[in-house]
C-alpha cells in the first residue's frame, strides 16, 4: 500500500479542459452565460474583448466574485478574468460593464487539475501582455513561472478582423469557443513542463492585436512536468 501511494504521488499534474462556451452580445450593461459540468475546485477563465466599455465585475453562482488577471486597452479592451468554483454543477456567470453600451465578445473555459488548484487568493502566479500592435506576428512577451507544473493561458484579441487565423508556436491548444462567429476573442492553453520562461506568440492573419499570457498554479504533486487531456462540451 505504501509503495502504491508513492508511485501515485510521483505522477505529473494532468490538466483537463472540461467545458466552456463563447458569447457574442449586443449593447447592455450586463451579460450572462453558463458553464456546465463544474466541480468544486475547478478554475474558470474568461478571455474578453469589451467594446465601448470595460468589465467592472464578474460573478458566478458557483465561483463567486472573480479577479482580473490582466487587461490592455487599444481600440477596445482585452481582459482576462478568473474564478475558482466552490461547489459543483452549472455556474451561471454575470459579466458587468462600465456602461449600458457594453458589447461583449468572449470565451469562458473550465479547467480541472488532477491535483486541484491552489486557493483563489494564490492560484495566479504571474502574467505578461503585449500590444496593441499592428503586425502579423504577435507576442505576449515572456513570463517566468515559479513552479514546473503551472497551467498557461494565452489570449489574443483582434481589433480589425472577425475570427482571424491564429497560429501559435510551442504546442498551444485552442479552446473550442474560438470558433464563435465574429468573436475576435481567442483563448489557448498549455501545461508548463518546467519552471522557466514562457510566452504566447506566433502569427495572425490580421494586424492590430492585443495578447497576453497568465500562469496558474496547481496543488503540487510529487512528480515533475504536466500533461493535458480533453473532455469538453462546447455550447454557445
Amino acid at each position: 500500500m505504501h509503495l502504491v501511494l508513492l508511485i501515485l504521488n510521483l505522477m505529473p499534474v494532468t490538466y483537463t479542459m472540461v467545458g466552456g462556451s463563447g458569447l457574442y452580445t449586443s449593447s447592455a450593461s450586463t451579460h450572462t452565460n453558463t458553464v456546465f459540468n463544474v466541480l468544486t475546485g475547478d478554475l474558470l477563465v474568461l478571455g474578453s474583448r469589451s467594446i465601448f466599455a470595460n468589465i467592472t465585475g464578474v460573478v458566478g453562482t458557483l465561483s463567486g466574485t472573480w479577479t482580473k488577471a490582466w487587461s490592455v486597452t487599444g481600440g477596445s479592451v482585452a481582459e482576462v478574468w478568473y474564478g475558482i468554483a466552490t461547489a459543483g454543477g452549472s455556474d451561471g456567470i454575470t459579466v458587468t460593464g462600465s456602461n449600458g453600451s457594453f458589447i461583449f465578445r468572449g470565451c469562458f473555459a473550465n479547467f480541472r487539475s488532477s491535483t486541484g488548484f491552489l486557493s483563489f487568493a494564490t492560484v495566479l502566479d504571474t502574467t505578461h501582455t503585449g500590444g496593441p500592435t499592428s503586425s502579423t506576428s504577435f507576442s505576449s512577451g515572456s513570463l517566468t513561472t515559479a513552479t514546473a507544473t503551472e497551467l498557461l493561458i494565452g489570449y489574443n484579441e483582434n481589433e480589425t478582423a472577425d475570427s482571424p487565423t491564429i497560429t501559435p508556436t510551442g504546442g498551444w491548444t485552442a479552446f473550442a469557443g474560438n470558433g464563435v462567429s465574429q468573436n475576435n476573442a481567442a483563448m489557448y492553453w498549455l501545461p508548463a513542463t518546467a519552471a522557466g520562461s514562457y510566452s504566447f506568440a506566433g502569427t495572425i492573419s490580421s494586424v492590430n492585436w492585443i495578447t497576453g499570457i497568465a500562469a496558474f498554479k496547481p496543488v503540487p504533486s510529487g512528480g515533475g512536468g504536466s500533461t493535458k487531456a480533453f473532455n469538453y462540451t462546447y455550447i454557445f
